[in-house]
């Protein structure tokens, strides 16, 4: 029982001791939470004040101290609502925080804040100073310097505080010091500001804008001096000359006004007298006049408000005395407008004019419909178009009746104007053979009476334009219509009279030309001709005279060209004939002059029969020339290559190893172009191909000449009949007889070629026999083939009658032939011909002789066959000797070439050639040693090319080296002095000294020998000379841009009077009561914004097409932007014209844009000009002299 009654006690012993210490607990977390809470206030307390110090300080403003500031204010705020809200211990942590970061703040601005504060200081000292505060008040302004140098002291011991302190002691005594000053520019200011109201009470926007703009600009520069410059003492002295100004303007707006109203009421005084009120109201006139005289004086004496209080009373009378002249003015032009319409209508002018009366009786009826509804004005100009319009109608009347005369003036004169020519054609060339005589005694009748109504028509238009001049309009139209009449009348029967004798005259025309055979070289033209004759018959029938006598005309035209073409064609053969024939007799046609006796019918003097007489006549005598011609065999011995001209064709092969035998020709077949060929192509186009062909071929004229000469007289008597043919204008047969001695030709060309045939043949015959037995076949197989093959093909084109080609081919024949005999003799000759041409004689005379002695002999003996072998073998031993010394004079031409390359190539490495042609150089000794090592004997001439190359580049490089460093000096000194004439010694004086001494030493060590020097200093020089190019390249930009700059800072200047004002004035000017933007007229300054724009695009232009260098690339795109900043304002300033097309948020934005842009221009325009347009100033320096050329 005892021991459970002690677990008991212990148990309630342990539960005291528990609640004790909980309740001691509690009492402690009460007595803790409440110190919290209080502790937090004090915190807080403490944060707000720092923070209102460090805002007092500034430091929201300095980006050392405004984020501490920021997180004082937010840890502030946390700590407010933690503490609101009953977080006592939150609250104070952070006010704690805010604690903490605001002496920060304030730790962190003091010294920022106390720059600030001093440098405030200065500033009010310094004002103060400006506005002569040691004289306004000596002792303020000492307190003033002493706290400032209290504040510099304590700064430069950084006691910040105390220098903050002193500097407000400053600031304070200065405002002290300068508030009766500011008082009294501020009274200044108000009374400006009084006066500005006055001019706009005075409506001075609209009578004198630039004086209230001024005053407002001046109100706003005060405004400045005082809250901004706070020059107190400057805006007094402005305020006063500014209220002078305003004052002044008061005045001028006054007067301007009172100028404006007088001269209104002028202006009504004048209208009334343009009505005529002189006339229709006197009396009103001269009151109004005297009321105006009086007003005038007292404008004059500058009693301007009177002037206004009167202008009201004479501007009404003015206003009676303008309506009453109206009214009677009306009346009268009514009046005058009805006696018009009167007249029209007795001149008929609704007849001649329709429609024209009625717009006068409608604008009539109008006019009496206003004036009766006291609409006078519109009365008065209805009249008034009334009578415009009778002014009109008269005008067009008078028109009518001129263009009438007119017509019948021309109908009148085409009329006497044709009967007179048909007249004289029938007195100077009446037509000949007319058939019935009474067509004659008819025409002199009608001729009679046309001449008498020509008369008629005459008299009737002279009394019309007599109508015309005493304005009677409708007797003259009618007599000018009846004079036009019979004049066409006249004119188309003269017509027909000329048709009806043409159309005979070309009848008998046509029969001649049918009668000489016209028909068969112009059967087209001649059957137009009768067409054309018969559509003048039908036009005839018609009464259609004047179309009929144009048929005529060109029925005329067709029978002239009948006459023509058979005369050209006639003259065109003979002169072929002519051609062929001199060519062949070896003469030259006579020069003879051509005298045209009259026209001819194709205009041409061609196609003038006695032209054509007398040119036929002198071609009959041709005048000789003598000719030197070449003998028969001339063509033999040439040794052409032998060609077979049909060597597509099979032949007959070579006669085997014997002995050639000649065989005889076969007999002429028909056919090809043998003679009997000629009756296929006789046409004459035919005939004229083969002439042509003919002339083309001189061999073929000789063969004619040669073996033909009969056929030769038998074509010059037929071409002596065609003359005298063309002498009696029987065209047909002067051409037949042209075209026979043709054919005659042809003939005798086909015969020509038949016997040159046969004599080439014989000869190729024996050649070909001595070929052969000289051994040809062995040393020339090909050309005695070929010779043989040649023969062969002769002899079949001879028996198929193609002389032509025969002759050709027998010729090749003949020519082979002789190449085969003497193969070996040819060779042998040829080689030591190309022997002495590399210099055989002097190298390898003796086997020259040898061959060239066994080749005339060899040459003998092949003429014989019985020693034809031998002379073989001789030949080739002379081919031998030719060969050996073709072989040594190449050996030694190549050395000798060589050795003269080598003394060249060492000429030309004296003379600096390495230095100055280098590549040049490199490449020719490569050449050198690439020919030394393909050399041989046989391929003498693949090397003796490139010899020839090797040589000319020698002697291109010695002769081009000291040129090389001539022309180098000759260019750099070209571009030194050009560049010295530009302004480059300005810049780079000594560069410029340097260049030039650098050419001089050049040209001294080259003359010297010294290449490697003198290379060096060119080299140098042109560098240098380069560098001096990019300087003054760099400057010449640089003075243009300046140049641009300066146009564009006028153009600012002349725009003055607009940029200088800031976008809110321009808003106010642009703003109407009804909420619409107006438009703006500006003329303020020396430009217009159009003036403006112009001027600043063309600048814009410039500058975009200004090249820079290349190291001012960056530059130049900082300048183009900023005129283009610039030409984008002026484009918006001149927008200004059209506002009250947008609405006012648009005017706003467009007036902002554009002062925005002016001022980005001027700010880039300026950096431009500080950062990199003043740096290249440059000094000026001695100029040097100019180079010598050398």
């Amino acid at each position: 029982m005892m021991g459970r009654t002690d677990d008991v006690v212990n148990t309630l012993g342990n539960c005291g001791r528990k609640i004790g210490v909980w309740l001691a607990v509690s009492a402690l977390i009460l007595s803790l939470s409440g110190c919290a809470k209080q502790r937090a206030e004090l915190s807080i307390k403490k944060a707000k004040a720092n923070i209102e110090q460090a805002r007092e300080w500034k430091a929201d403003t300095f980006d050392e101290s405004k984020g501490a500031l920021k997180a004082a204010e937010d840890a502030l705020k946390a700590a407010e609502q933690s503490l609101a809200g009953g977080q006592a211990s939150a609250a104070l942590a952070s006010a704690g925080d805010a604690v903490k970061q605001s002496k920060q703040a304030i730790d962190s601005a003091r010294t920022r804040y106390a720059d600030r504060i001093r440098e405030e200081a200065r500033k009010a000292v310094q004002v103060a100073r400006i506005n002569d505060g040691d004289k306004e008040n000596p002792e303020l302004f000492k307190k003033a310097e002493a706290s400032l140098q209290v504040a510099e002291e304590k700064y430069n011991k950084q006691k910040y505080e105390d220098c903050i302190t002193a500097s407000k002691q400053t600031i304070d005594a200065v405002d002290q010091l300068l508030a009766h000053l500011k008082n009294t520019a501020v009274n200044k200011l108000d009374e400006l500001k009084g006066l500005v109201k006055e001019l706009e009470k005075q409506e001075a926007e609209k009578y004198q804008p630039q004086a209230i703009v001024k005053a407002k600009e001046n109100v706003e520069n005060i405004e400045k001096k005082i809250n901004v410059d706070r020059d107190y003492k400057q805006a007094i002295i402005l305020a006063g000359s500014a209220i002078t100004a305003a004052q002044d303007g008061i005045v001028e707006t006054k007067k301007s006004k009172a100028n404006l109203e007088m001269r209104n009421i002028e202006s009504k005084i004048a209208e009334a007298r343009a009505d005529e009120a002189a006339i229709y109201t006197p009396d009103r006139l001269a009151a109004a006049e005297t009321a105006y005289q009086e007003l005038m004086a007292n404008y004059l004496n500058n009693q301007f408000d009177t002037v206004l209080n009167l202008v009201p009373q004479l501007k009404q009378q003015v206003e009676e005395l303008v309506t009453v002249t109206r009214i009677e003015a009306t009346k009268d032009k009514i009046a005058t407008v009805e006696k018009s319409i009167k007249t029209l209508k007795d001149e008929d002018v609704q007849v001649h004019l329709p429609g024209r009366v009625e717009v006068m009786e409608k604008l009539l009826e109008e006019a009496r419909s206003y004036f009766n509804n006291n609409d006078f004005d519109t009365a008065k100009e209805k009249a008034s178009e009334g009578l415009i319009e009778n002014d009109r109608i008269i005008v067009a009347f008078d028109n009518l009746t001129q263009k009438t005369i007119e017509d019948a003036e021309f109908a009148v004169g085409t009329a006497r104007q044709t009967l007179e020519k048909v007249e004289s054609f029938f007195v100077t060339k009446p037509l000949p053979n007319v058939a019935d005589q009474r067509i004659e005694v008819r025409r002199q009748a009608e001729t009679t009476n046309l001449n008498a109504q020509r008369d008629s028509a005459n008299r009737l238009l002279r009394d019309a334009k007599e109508d015309r001049s005493r304005r009677q309009f409708k007797n003259a139209i009618g007599r000018a219509r009846q004079a036009q009449q019979i004049a066409d009348a006249v004119t188309n029967r003269t017509f027909r009279i000329v048709a009806e004798h043409a159309l005979l005259a070309i009848q008998d025309e046509v029969s001649e030309l049918e009668r000489q055979g016209a028909r068969q070289y112009a059967s087209r033209p001649l059957s137009q001709v009768q067409a054309l004759v018969e559509e003048t018959q039908r036009l005839l029938n018609e009464d259609k005279n004047r179309q009929a006598a144009e048929v005529t005309a060109k029925a005329r035209a067709y029978v002239e060209s009948v006459k023509q073409l058979l005369a050209q064609r006639a003259i065109e053969e003979k002169k072929r004939t002519e051609e062929l024939l001199r060519r062949i007799e070896g003469t030259a046609p006579a020069p003879g002059i051509i005298t045209v006796k009259h026209e001819s019918p194709g205009g041409g003097s061609g196609n003038n029969k006695e032209a054509m007489a007398e040119m036929a006549a002198d071609e009959l005598h041709p005048t000789p020339l003598v000719v030197a011609q070449a003998p028969a065999g001339a063509a033999i011995g040439t040794r052409p290559e032998p060609v077979a001209s049909d060597a597509g064709r099979n032949v007959e092969p070579a006669t085997g190893s014997g002995p050639f035998e000649v065989g005889t020709p076969a007999a002429s077949q028909v056919g090809g172009d043998s003679p009997d060929a000629l009756s296929s192509e006789n046409s004459a186009e035919a005939i004229r191909q083969r002439v042509e062909s003919m002339l083309a071929d001189e061999q073929r004229l000789f063969d004619i000449r040669k073996y033909q000469p009969n056929a030769i007289r038998q074509a010059r008597e037929k071409l002596q009949e065609s003359a005298n043919a063309l002498v009696a204008q029987e065209y047909l047969k002067a051409l037949q007889a042209a075209e026979e001695a043709q054919r005659i030709l042809l003939k005798a060309e086909q015969n020509a070629a038949r016997a040159a045939t046969k004599e080439n043949l014989d000869a190729a015959a024996d050649k070909i026999n001595l070929a052969e037995a000289a051994g040809a076949i062995m040393f020339a197989p090909a050309q005695l083939t070929e010779a043989i093959r040649l023969y062969h093909q002769a002899e079949k084109l001879l028996a198929r009658g193609e002389y032509l080609k025969a002759r050709d081919v027998s010729a090749q024949a003949l020519t082979a032939a002789e190449d085969a005999r003497l193969y070996n003799v040819n060779k042998a000759r040829d080689l030591a011909s190309l022997s002495t041409r590399y210099g055989g004689w002097k190298a390898s005379h003796p086997y020259l002789v040898e061959a060239e002695q066994k080749a005339a002999v060899a040459e003998e003996l092949l003429d014989n066959p019985q020693t034809a072998a031998e002379g073989q073998e001789l030949a080739k031993e002379a081919v031998k000797m030719a060969q050996m010394a073709l072989d040594h004079a190449r050996d030694y031409t190549f050395q000798e070439r060589l050795d003269n390359i080598y003394r060249a190539l060492n000429q030309a490495l004296r003379a600096g050639a390495n230095y100055f042609n280098v590549e040049e150089v490199k490449r020719l000794i490569a050449e050198i040693n690439a020919a030394r090592s393909e050399y041989c004997t046989r391929n003498f001439d693949a090397v003796e090319m490139r010899l020839k190359d090797i040589e000319a580049g020698l002697a291109r490089v010695i002769e081009t080296t000291p040129l090389v460093l001539e022309q180098n000096l000759k260019d750099n000194t070209a571009r030194l002095n050009a560049l010295i004439e530009a302004g480059a010694e300005d810049y780079m004086a000594q560069e410029v000294d340097d260049v030039k001494t650098l050419m001089n030493r050049s040209v001294v060590d080259f003359r010297k020998r010294d290449y490697a020097s003198s290379y060096t200093n060119l080299k140098e020089a042109i560098a240098l000379t380069n560098r001096i190019e990019e300087r003054l390249q760099e400057q010449v930009y640089f003075d243009s841009v300046t140049e641009l700059f300066a146009q564009l800072d006028k153009a600012f200047h002349d725009f003055e009077g607009v940029i200088s004002y800031n976008p809110t004035f321009l808003k106010k000017l642009v703003t109407t009561p009804h909420g619409r933007p107006a438009a703006i007229n500006l003329t303020a300054g020396r430009a217009t914004p159009n003036d403006f724009k112009d001027t600043v695009k063309d600048i814009y232009l410039r500058a975009i097409h200004l090249k820079p260098p290349k190291t001012q690339q960056a530059t130049h795109e900082q300048i183009v932007l900023a005129i283009k900043y610039a030409y984008t304002a002026a484009e918006n300033f001149q927008k200004l014209y059209l506002l009250d097309q947008v609405s006012n948020q648009d005017a706003y934005e467009i007036i902002d844009t554009a002062y925005e842009q002016i001022r980005k221009a001027r700010e880039l325009r300026a950096e431009v000009q500080l950062k990199l347009i003043d740096p290249q100033a440059r000094t000026k320096v001695v100029r040097a002299e100019k180079i010598v050329n050398f």
